[in-house]
């Protein structure tokens, strides 16, 4: 029996010694959680710089044992920026992340650091440097003009300084010059024209102008600011013979090619659909507007500074028709046979597709209709 008692004894004091040894191990364990530091952080890269934007790229490498609570990059014009300067706040976490700096200067040095936020504080990343790009300077186009007084009534013609471009237009070859998909046949084949020097009207031959030429008023759509309209290829010729003998000017149609290198800019071109933009609603009246002729320069004008090139009425050009060839021209008259003069532009009758710079069409010169009229071109 007392040895039975001996060993319970033994055993009370074996147990209580291995508890407590258990609860040194917990309470060392717990002394030593490791504490919780600042994020890391490394400022990457800058990348996609403009004049007012620019992209940083950054990495928070490790929260430091505690969420990061807040994460960007902060920016300034001095060094050390810091989140009391300019900043992005992108929410939280670890990682590689882009952000964005728009509104920025143009050719200004800027300095950046990437920053974290948790429970300890703020860490930032290494500073980076970069310099927006200057803004591109757009030298504005010189139009020159003349402004001639007729009986009364004035008007104006505009500089077309002479080039060389790509006429017509193709369908069939993306990857070639002036593909258009909307294309006609007898737009192409596109062939290279060289042109010399002349000016042409800043609108369409107006029925005030007309009037004060010719003495009388024919039109179908009445308005002095109009263009004037329902008059014949022949008509409009012997038109252009008395202004020559009031002015003493040297006054014309335009040739198709003349018409068709202004109506696109020359060498200011942009490029666009239609005469000034490549919507057409900026630029043309036509069949959407009601089917009537409007007051001349209530548009917006092309590269060159041209009024109503598409839409309002057709226009009467000097040449007669007949197919292009591929062959490059220099200043050239159109076909020496045919029977129908070139009209170009399109009109008030006109859907969008017929009032592309390329189309090309053409009538009777003896016929007359009120959605044809004409403008002037001039020698310099």
């Amino acid at each position: 029996m007392l040895i039975i008692i001996i060993f319970a004894i033994l055993n009370f004091i074996v147990m209580k010694r291995f508890y407590f040894a258990i609860i040194l191990l917990s309470l060392f364990f717990v002394g030593c959680k490791p504490e919780v530091e600042n994020p890391t952080v490394v400022t990457q890269e800058v990348t996609d710089v403009t004049t007012n934007t620019a992209k940083i790229i950054y990495n928070i490498v490790d929260d430091g044992g505690a969420e990061v609570t807040s994460r960007g990059v902060c920016w300034d014009t001095i060094q050390n920026p810091t989140i009391d300067d300019n900043n992005t706040n992108e929410g939280v976490g670890i990682g590689t992340f882009t952000s964005e700096l728009i509104d920025l200067a143009s050719q200004t040095t800027y300095y950046v650091r990437a920053y974290a936020v948790n429970s300890v504080g703020v860490s930032y990343g290494e500073e980076i440097s970069f310099v927006t790009l200057a803004d591109e300077i757009e030298e504005e186009v010189e139009i020159v003009t003349e402004t001639i007084d007729v009986n009364g009534v004035t008007f104006t013609m505009i500089f077309v300084e002479g080039g060389i471009f790509e006429m017509g237009a193709q369908n069939s070859d993306p990857n070639k010059p002036n593909y258009d998909e909307e294309a006609w046949d007898r737009e192409g084949p596109v062939h290279l024209v060289t042109l010399s020097d002349y000016y042409i009207g800043e609108t369409e031959v107006t029925q005030e102008l007309w009037r004060a030429v010719m003495g009388y008023n024919q039109s179908h759509f009445n308005g002095e600011q109009k263009p004037v309209e329902q008059v014949s290829w022949y008509e409009c010729k012997n038109f252009i013979n008395k202004l020559n003998q009031l002015t003493g000017k040297n006054f014309r149609f335009p040739t198709e090619a003349e018409w068709e290198f202004a109506a696109k800019g020359g060498n200011e071109s942009q490029g666009y659909k239609y005469s000034g933009s490549n919507n057409i609603d900026d630029v043309a009246w036509y069949s959407f507007d009601g089917k009537e002729t409007r007051i001349v320069k209530n548009k917006l004008p092309n590269e060159l500074g041209i009024y109503d090139m598409c839409g309002n009425v057709m226009e009467w050009c000097g040449d007669l028709f007949a197919d292009y060839t591929s062959e490059p021209q220099t200043d050239p008259t159109g076909s020496s046979s045919g029977t129908d003069n070139i009209v170009r532009g399109g009109c008030c009758l006109s859907n969008a597709t017929y009032c592309r710079m390329t189309v090309r069409s053409f009538f009777n010169p003896g016929g007359a209709s009120y959605g044809i009229g004409f403008r002037l071109a001039m020698e310099p």
